[in-house]
């Protein structure tokens, strides 16, 4: 169980710089603007993000509206001190604020690559 998250636009799913992230990809990355996050994440997503919907709040939200929560989840995280790289780990799965931090900053460079794309999530 977790978030299945894509950034579409007229139907298709968008094409974003090659990333490494999410707990599903290749060795060599991926261009496609799709992701899996662990659930192990979610209690990040409630309380940085959204107390109700958590990460879900940037369903149906296009690049440009969803940034500025993605963002101010991200600098809060840091302000905290948390999030700052010190406690990332090699296993994705280990719900540190420096993992969620990283799966965050990959969600608003989608923002930044296409403002007007649409999330869409399982």
């Amino acid at each position: 169980m977790g978030y299945d998250i894509q950034m579409h636009k007229n139907g298709k799913i968008l094409k974003v710089e090659q990333f490494k992230a999410g707990g599903m990809h290749s060795l060599e990355g991926t261009t496609k603007a799709e992701i899996s996050i662990t659930y192990n994440y979610a209690w990040f997503f409630y309380k940085f993000i959204d107390k109700e919907k958590g990460i879900r709040i940037i369903y149906k939200k296009t690049g440009k509206d969803a940034k500025n929560l993605l963002q101010k989840a991200i600098d809060e995280l840091c302000t905290k001190g948390m999030g700052n790289g010190d406690d990332q780990t090699d296993n994705y799965w280990t719900p540190t604020p420096s993992n969620v931090t990283k799966v965050l900053k990959t969600l608003v460079r989608w923002c930044d690559q296409h403002p007007e794309g649409i999330f869409k999530g399982d």
